[in-house]
Parts: C-alpha cells; sequence; structure tokens
C-alpha cells in the first residue's frame, strides 16, 4: 500500500502478527530506499519480508531501486505492473517474486516466459483497481490456471495470490472454497491483506497512517472510483477531495481538454493527496522535487480531510471497529476454516429449524415468474449455471428474421 507500507515498524507489527509484510517503495529515491530497507532489516532480524514495486516507473528510477534491493536482498517482492524478465531477474539474485497480472489472458504468455508467481486482485481493492471484480477475475485465472496444468506445467511451480476484498474469515473463505480445485492439483495458494490493516490498532501505532485516517476508514460507508482517464480508476472513501475531483474533471471537459490533457492534470490534482491523508503532510514548496530527501510540512487535521485522498478498498463499509493485527490475521487463516466447517450442515439444519409463520402481513408474494433460455426450471437452470452452459443462441427466423435489416 503507497503511502502505508513504508514504514518499518508497521512491517514488524505485520510479521510479529504472523504474516509477510511488503514494503511499498513507489516512486522512492535510492537514498530513502536504502534507509528504509536497512531500518527493516535491522528490525525484522531473520524474519521474512519483502518489498513491492512498480513494473512501470522511469527507468532510472527502477534501476536505482533494484540496486538497493540486492544489497539488500529480501527474500520476496511483489512487481505490480510488470514483466517476467523484470522477475527473473530478482529470481536470479534469489528474490521470490510474484508479478500482479490484471487479466487471465495474459497467463500463458507470462507462464511461456518463465513466470510461476501471480497474484490476482480484483477491483473491489483501493487505489488503483483493474478492470475485474475478483470473482470474475479470480474465476477467469482459476480457470486459465488449470488449462496451464493440463499443458504440461507442474501444478507444485505455480504460487498464486488473491486479493481484492478479503479482510475477514467469511471473504477468506470464499476464496478458498473458489481455489480449493487449484489446491487439489497442487498449486500453492495464499491471500494478499490491504483495507483490513487500515482498521488496525498497529497501523496508528507505528506511523503508518494518522489517527484521522483511521476514523476515516471506520466512518467510512461507500467508496468511489475517480477516473483521470481510460484505464487509469483510482477506489477511495468518498471524502471532499472526491468533490474536488469531479468539479476539476467537469471544469477541464468543459473547456475542451484532449484525453491526454485531462488525464495529465487530473493525475496532477492527485500529486502527494494520499501522503496527506496517510501521513498528515504534504511537500514543502521551497524544496525543489528533484531533492533526494524532500522536506515535509504537517498539515491541519481539517486540512487532510479536506484535501486528502483516502485510497481505500470497498471492504471499508463492512468495518466499523479497530482490531489488532494478530487479530486480522486469526480471523482471515484461521477463522475461514471455522467459517467453512459451520456452513457444512447448515441444509439439514434449515430444514429442521424453519417453521410455518401463522402471522399475518399486508402484502403476500405468491409467487414469481421468468424466462430463461434453455432452462423451464430452477433445477435445469442451476445445472447450466454450474456447467457454464452458453445458452444465448441466434433468434429464431420465425420471431425475428435479421437478414431483413442486416446483412452480411
Amino acid at each position: 500500500m503507497t503511502r502505508v507500507s513504508d514504514v518499518a515498524e508497521f512491517a514488524a507489527a505485520v510479521a510479529a502478527g504472523g504474516g509477510l509484510p511488503f514494503l511499498a517503495l513507489a516512486l522512492l529515491r535510492a537514498p530513502q530506499v536504502w534507509a528504509l530497507l536497512d531500518h527493516t532489516k535491522r528490525l525484522l532480524g531473520d524474519q521474512p519480508w519483502g518489498v513491492g514495486i512498480l513494473g512501470f516507473v522511469p527507468l532510472e528510477l527502477r534501476e536505482e531501486q533494484l540496486a538497493v534491493i540486492e544489497e539488500f536482498a529480501p527474500r520476496f517482492a511483489i512487481i505490480a505492473g510488470g514483466r517476467p524478465d523484470q522477475a527473473a531477474k530478482l529470481e536470479q539474485k534469489g528474490i521470490t517474486t510474484y508479478l500482479h497480472l490484471p487479466a487471465p489472458s495474459l497467463l500463458k504468455m507470462f507462464v511461456d516466459e518463465g513466470a510461476r508467481r501471480f497474484i490476482f486482485e480484483g477491483r473491489e481493492c483501493g487505489g488503483h483497481v483493474g478492470p475485474r471484480t475478483s470473482f470474475v477475475l479470480w474465476e477467469s485465472a482459476i480457470a486459465a490456471l488449470e488449462d496451464v496444468v493440463k499443458s504440461g506445467v507442474p501444478a507444485e511451480q505455480l504460487h498464486v495470490v488473491f486479493a481484492g476484498g478479503i479482510h475477514d474469515a467469511r471473504s477468506a473463505a470464499m476464496a478458498a472454497t473458489m481455489a480449493a480445485p487449484l489446491a487439489q492439483l497442487g498449486v500453492r495458494v495464499g491471500v494478499l491483506i490491504g483495507t483490513g490493516y487500515l482498521f488496525t490498532e498497529e497501523a496508528v501505532s507505528s506511523g503508518a497512517i494518522v489517527e484521522g485516517f483511521q476514523q476515516e476508514a471506520v466512518s467510512c460507508r461507500r467508496t468511489v472510483l475517480l477516473e483521470s482517464g481510460p484505464g487509469h480508476a483510482t477506489r477511495c472513501a468518498d471524502t471532499p477531495f472526491s468533490n474536488t475531483f469531479r468539479q476539476f474533471h467537469r471544469r477541464l471537459t468543459a473547456d475542451g481538454k484532449s484525453p491526454d490533457d485531462l488525464r495529465n492534470e487530473l493525475e496532477m490534482l492527485n500529486l502527494g493527496r494520499l501522503r496527506i491523508a496517510s501521513k498528515g503532510v504534504r511537500r514543502d514548496g521551497d524544496i525543489p522535487q528533484q531533492a533526494e530527501r524532500p522536506a515535509y510540512v504537517a498539515v491541519s487535521a481539517d486540512d487532510q480531510r479536506r484535501d486528502g485522498m483516502y485510497m481505500i478498498g470497498q471492504v471499508a463499509a463492512l468495518r466499523t471497529n479497530v482490531c489488532r493485527i494478530a487479530d486480522l490475521h486469526e480471523d482471515v487463516s484461521a477463522g475461514s476454516t471455522r467459517w467453512l466447517q459451520s456452513l457444512a450442515p447448515v441444509s439439514a439444519r434449515a430444514r429442521d429449524t424453519v417453521t410455518p409463520s401463522a402471522a399475518s402481513a399486508r402484502v403476500a408474494i405468491v409467487g414469481m415468474g421468468c424466462l430463461l433460455p434453455q432452462a423451464t426450471d430452477i433445477s435445469t437452470l442451476w445445472t447450466n449455471i454450474l456447467h457454464r452452459r452458453d445458452a444465448i443462441t441466434e433468434i429464431p427466423r420465425d420471431r425475428f428474421d435479421a437478414g431483413r435489416y442486416f446483412a452480411e
């Protein structure tokens, strides 16, 4: 999480709670990366940890970061927007590397180029989002991975992490259920948590976020997508800045700005907003942008809420309490197992406990009906869904003669 997972103490807290922490390097320059990794290594000792980098940053910055990463050699890395050759370079240094994959259609190509570890994150996540929701992405990815295994790639070589909306026992159980066929094949499966950590005590006490950010998270009831251009959408809490963004977007559109100019100006508007939200500071205008160690000035709580962009996932609307990291981890791991076990006898228990109600009601639903292709009853419809049967066909000519209106 950019501007959140950039604190060594927070990484140490995640590790102490039994998780594998990743440091978000984002656009940090080499001296800042060195200081962060050095501090983290001193705090965590022999405990495993990793770094998260962006595969699309300028070449000069990427080379700076990679040089420092290779010096400290963390055991793990995540590359967002990366390529198999970038992952291979880190793997050669002994750094186990995962690639974010927004589209399962890329999977075969990435596997053919040697990649074996992937993260599939649905657009329920906070921050920059991909084109597919978690269930759609995961189901497509699972099918693609099954095809990869059928093609001869050993299942044991494949490591898959699901993300986007996983924050508690129920959501983790849903991911585990979907991934069960992969686990049976021997694929290694895990989950990645982001938004859930914003609701932990340690997120504030470690300095990863200020208390104001957590207050926004707890009070969040809906998120919005701020789109600076096609494929450039950011999910955040619906705060005053979202209105500022939309108003600025409408003004630029009314002024006839080109799509490129529109995107660039909106991205400039976003610049530094997450730092204001998460750390309560903004860059000092007197310090040049090129400075290796930029200086920041604190902002008031009112300015923070007005100007900050609170990147957060949709699950924020489902959480209202703060917990400890260890409790979050326990809920997602052991809690998901208990959740699945509790569901096993549901059908029988439901039949035993449902009793007719004699209470009268002013409105009664006596029946529902619908017309569905190739499904004349509920059982057939469910069977078609399970078998992924495509029931869409050409309209019969006796119902509509398309040839009268359309030609080949």
